[in-house]
């Protein structure tokens, strides 16, 4: 094998070099880039972001807010005393409409809204009406209540201030009726009935001062929690 022609020629032309087997050059380059990118997708992993997207459903407004005046009537624009963007004030003109025909049987638009706008009226003054009478009827029976209410006080104050002498009288018999038991004129039952007596006259005594207390402070609420009384 080592006298082959191809070995006995490779030695009789050595002056001019050895062979060198070389890797090509784009292998070098595929590694680098690849270093590259797996460097740029690690630090993008450790340091990159991204921005979240979101769907929101909503209406855009100016900041002073807009009013959409529609026209009661359809008809045919007579006259334009405000222009698109002016500054208008309370009550003021910014349109006529003409409709002739908006209405046929009143043989004119401009009348039939007219009489429109006084039945609007008319039905708002009604319902104004309605609701003070209701006003009326509310702060009428809550002063009746009141008046009841200051009645049963004095009756009820008077009860107890008979309570308390009738109180204060089977106190003084009870002192009697101890007097006789100790000098053995009176048995101990009739002491321990005067007793009970006492203790009776007392409970009903109290009874009637807590009704007392309660009643005061129902007529002493805030006077604007109450109804009060409309003007006509």
């Amino acid at each position: 094998m080592l006298f082959r022609p191809e070995v006995i020629r490779n030695h009789r032309s050595a002056r001019l070099g050895g062979i060198a087997i070389s890797q090509p050059l784009g292998a070098w380059l595929l590694t680098l880039a690849a270093t590259g990118m797996a460097a740029v997708i690690v630090a993008f992993l450790l340091l990159g972001s991204y921005t979240r997207r979101a769907s929101v459903a909503g209406q855009l407004v100016p900041l002073q807010g807009v009013v959409t005046l529609p026209a009661p009537v359809t008809g045919i624009v007579e006259r334009l005393d405000a222009a698109e963007g002016d500054a208008a004030s309370a009550e003021q003109t910014l349109a006529i409409i003409q409709a002739p025909r908006a209405m046929p049987e009143s043989g004119n638009g401009g009348a039939a809204l007219e009489q429109q706008i006084r039945q609007q009226k008319a039905s708002l003054q009604a319902a104004q009406d309605a609701q003070q009478q209701q006003l009326r009827q509310q702060a009428s029976g809550l002063n009746e209540q009141l008046q009841a209410a200051r009645r049963e006080l004095l009756q009820i104050e008077a009860e107890a201030a008979t309570r308390q002498r009738q109180t204060r009288l089977a106190r003084e018999k009870l002192a009697r009726y101890q007097s006789l038991e100790k000098a053995g004129a009176a048995s101990v039952v009739s002491v321990q009935e005067q007793q009970s007596a006492v203790f009776e006259h007392e409970a009903q005594t109290q009874t009637l001062l807590r009704q007392a207390a309660s009643t005061r402070r129902l007529l002493a609420q805030p006077a604007r929690s109450r109804p009060r009384q409309p003007r006509a």
